[in-house]
């Protein structure tokens, strides 16, 4: 008998933009849900990742909610732009 699925683990990261931060990923909204991390560069995810390595965001993640919106990549994608303080939930598939 196969094993139920593992659910994907989800945890929450909060980041701060400062005046000419940048968020550090590049995200694939293929999905039109949830953004998908397809790369980290220097910014403020790999500054969270520094300082929270239980917590590190990776490539092939989902971010699935900011701010408590979630459903639609476009949804998403906006508020990064327009909020200052940005709490993300992120789930990895097992």
């Amino acid at each position: 008998r196969p094993a139920p699925p593992t659910p994907a683990k989800e945890w929450s990261i909060k980041v701060e933009k400062v005046a000419g931060s940048k968020l550090g990923v590049d995200v694939d909204p293929s999905d039109a849900k949830t953004l998908l991390v397809d790369t980290i560069t220097d910014g403020l995810v790999k500054d969270w990742n520094v300082a929270h390595p239980d917590a590190a965001v990776v490539v092939g993640d989902r971010i699935v909610e900011i701010n408590g919106k979630s459903g639609s990549a476009q949804d998403l994608a906006e508020v990064c732009m327009t909020d200052t303080v940005l709490e993300m939930k992120v789930a990895r598939s097992p």
